[in-house]
């Protein structure tokens, strides 16, 4: 005899049955009979609203493409990252170019890559 599911197990068994409709097993006929007449599939017909409710709603189909509010990751961190690059530009070449030209850009640079000072003494 088997153990009763207990904890996560009896959910998760729980949650794989939960909302299926029963449906009957076919049985097999013989090869050749023909299928009885009340083996056809049951169909269900809307129930009919009362007076003074309004008619059920028809459930909307899903969008069948992607939302138009999701964007791709990827895309995104690529904006991002040329955003950043960008900024970094501006601030390590063109702004110390408008200053001073090429020799403000070269100590910039070696200020922030190098740790030298625009006369070559070692920053701390």
């Amino acid at each position: 005899m088997a153990a009763p599911l207990v904890g996560r197990a009896a959910g998760a068994a729980a949650g794989r049955t939960a909302g299926r409709a029963s449906v009957p097993k076919a049985t097999k006929a013989p090869v050749g009979a023909s299928a009885p007449v009340d083996a056809q599939p049951a169909t269900k017909s809307a129930p009919k609203p009362q007076p003074g409710q309004s008619k059920p709603k028809p459930a909307t189909p899903a969008p069948a493409g992607p939302s138009p509010w999701r964007t791709n990751v990827s895309s995104t961190v690529d904006n991002g990252a040329g955003f950043l690059l960008a900024v970094l530009v501006w601030g390590w070449v063109v702004m110390p170019f408008l200053r001073g030209g090429k020799n403000e850009v070269a100590n910039v640079l070696r200020a922030k890559f190098v740790n030298q000072a625009a006369d070559g003494s070692w920053l701390p």
